[in-house]
């Protein structure tokens, strides 16, 4: 059996870039170089100068000038980068457009991304939808995180990929390929001047033509659920809603009011926890934080996943006996049910991974449990 070459260390270094930006981007301003923004609609017209750095939070933003520094957005609504920018581009929200110039890193978040224009440095994306669309060309590496990802522009560097339903390669990628999705189609136009290393369930028997070095090949290993997770979970659920009833409760009122901004925090926790931790095993004396960031994260997931299984079974039995017997009964049809849709081959990493990476989400914006003042 073909083995896939690792994936780059470069992903746990860019994985930290991206942690000490959000953190940045949520402390005090420590110099008076940044200039902070707070509004309902950030925009900066065509002809206008943004000199200094700058960390913008607004339901929209639209930025047509100049950047000369680094600029930070976070946005929920669009985020519309027409313009040009000298530095770096921080930009999270619901839709992005990148229709500017980008002369170094291009990093962006959100539910639908769309990447136009010029990045001159690397990008790196994750959403739902991903599409770098034709015409655009990216001089650094690649590295997309989403659901359906399109591919129609230029990749002068490496590209890493992970999709979790669809790839769609209709551009060029004039480095290596690293690939991880169920379905890769390759279109008209479609070229990987390096080596093609993919994970997929079936081979792509068109691959070598569009491929200018080694093409590599590994099938996803195929794992059904086992009974004994669904009672290990239950064992472990029932002691951790007793102890942290009011977590929990907000956890699960997360999950009903704020559904996506679950899944938005879930999934930068599943990204940048494991990674962050595989980066400080290796380091000199950072092995201890190192297993702190990677157990964290695997309790994280499993408690996680419980409490999307409770929230689940809450929905599903509307009467239930009040106090204990009724959270049992809940969780344990929440977590027959993810069981149940487990026992499908396609829908049993997926799901596992949403339940997950939601309860995830919930735990951490439910912050730590307090009781009512009485």
């Amino acid at each position: 059996m073909n083995s896939i070459s690792p994936i780059p260390l470069s992903l746990a270094r860019r994985a930290t870039r991206w942690l000490a930006g959000l953190l940045t981007f949520c402390a005090p301003a420590a110099s008076l170089a940044v200039e902070r923004v707070s509004t309902n609609d950030y925009v900066v017209a065509a002809g206008q100068t943004i000199r200094k750095e700058t960390w913008v939070a607004a339901q929209n933003a639209t930025v047509a000038g100049r950047a000369r520094d680094a600029l930070f957005l976070l946005a929920g609504g669009n985020v519309d980068l027409s313009g040009r920018f000298d530095r770096d581009v921080w930009a999270f929200g619901d839709l992005l457009t990148v229709t500017g110039r980008v002369d170094q890193t291009l990093r962006l978040m959100g539910r639908a991304v769309h990447v136009g224009g010029t990045v001159g440095g690397n990008l790196e994306s994750a959403g739902d939808v991903l599409a770098i669309d034709p015409g655009t060309t990216v001089s650094g590496d690649v590295l997309l995180v989403g659901n359906a990802i399109v591919l129609e522009g230029c990749v002068r560097g490496d590209a890493t990929i992970f999709a979790s339903r669809t790839l769609t390669i209709a551009g060029r990628i004039a480095g290596n390929a690293h690939v991880v999705a169920p379905n890769i189609v390759f279109q008209d136009g479609a070229k990987i001047d390096g080596d093609f290393d993919y994970v997929s369930p079936d081979p792509l028997l068109s691959a070598g033509d569009r491929v200018g070095g080694k093409v590599r090949h590994l099938e996803p290993p195929a794992k059904r659920p086992s009974a004994g997770w669904l009672f290990s979970s239950l064992l472990v659920g029932l002691p951790f809603l007793s102890v942290f009833p009011f977590w929990s409760g907000r956890a699960i009122e997360r999950l009903r009011t704020g559904p996506w901004r679950c899944l938005w925090v879930g999934s930068l926790l599943a990204i940048l926890l494991p990674m962050l931790g595989m980066l400080c095993l290796p380091a000199p004396n950072g092995a201890p934080l190192g297993l702190l960031l990677l157990g964290g994260w695997l309790a994280l997931a499993y408690l996680g996943r419980i409490v999307t299984a409770l929230a689940l079974g809450m929905l599903l039995i509307r009467r239930r006996p009040p106090g204990f017997f009724g959270i049992l009964l809940a969780l344990s049809v929440g977590l027959l049910a993810l069981y149940l849709v487990g026992l499908a081959p396609v829908l049993a990493l997926p799901v596992q991974i949403a339940a997950a990476t939601y309860g995830m989400g919930a735990l951490v914006l439910a912050g730590r449990p307090r009781p009512p003042d009485a």
